[in-house]
């Protein structure tokens, strides 16, 4: 069977080893010893790191985009299941200041 492909392996929580500024909110300072949330970007892998508030306001729109990609899934394998045929939903990207309360 083959290896389920690690779709976050850009995403992780590391340990700030000096001082630096959000890259969300560059007013946010981060200090060393702070958990941080490091994102790699770009095909030279440079880090981004985000403050623990600005981290949580990330998270909450990735895992409202999964679910929602989730839910899309889940009625495609209904149909799929039901008819036979693979129905597909158009998924509607949402810009992350409009997504709940950010």
């Amino acid at each position: 069977m083959p290896k389920t492909r690690d779709v976050l392996s850009h995403v992780a929580v590391s340990t700030a080893k000096g001082r630096r500024r959000c890259f969300r909110n560059p007013a946010h300072i981060i200090k060393a010893g702070d958990q941080v949330l490091t994102i790699k970007i770009g095909p030279d892998n440079s880090k981004h790191s985000y403050c623990s508030k600005c981290a949580q306001k990330i998270l909450v729109t990735v895992t409202n985009r999964l679910h929602d990609i989730t839910e899309t899934l889940d009625q495609s394998f209904a149909s799929l299941l039901s008819t036979g045929e693979m129905v597909s939903k158009d998924y509607e990207q949402r810009d992350v200041w409009t997504r709940g309360n950010l």
